[in-house]
């Protein structure tokens, strides 16, 4: 279970890495992309469908762990 956040947590770090190459081999200015990151999700659809996506990425491991560890506490 915790393979998949990490997987996801590296190709975050390398997606944002290759922007910046990118950025660098194209000559603009690296802190651009960092400074422009905070604005790429500004409608509040958007913002909704990152927040749906997101509850059910993670919501079904959560009742997993919950699950488990009421299973540990009542000794089954």
């Amino acid at each position: 279970m915790l393979r998949k956040y990490v997987v996801v947590a590296m190709m975050s770090v390398l997606s944002v890495g290759m922007m910046l190459l990118m950025d660098v081999i194209t000559g603009q200015r690296w802190q651009d992309t960092l400074t422009n990151m905070k604005y790429q999700l500004m409608a509040g659809s958007e913002q909704l469908m990152v927040v749906i996506l997101l509850a059910g990425w993670l919501v079904p491991d959560l009742i997993k762990v919950i699950m488990n560890m009421r299973k540990r506490r009542s000794g089954g």
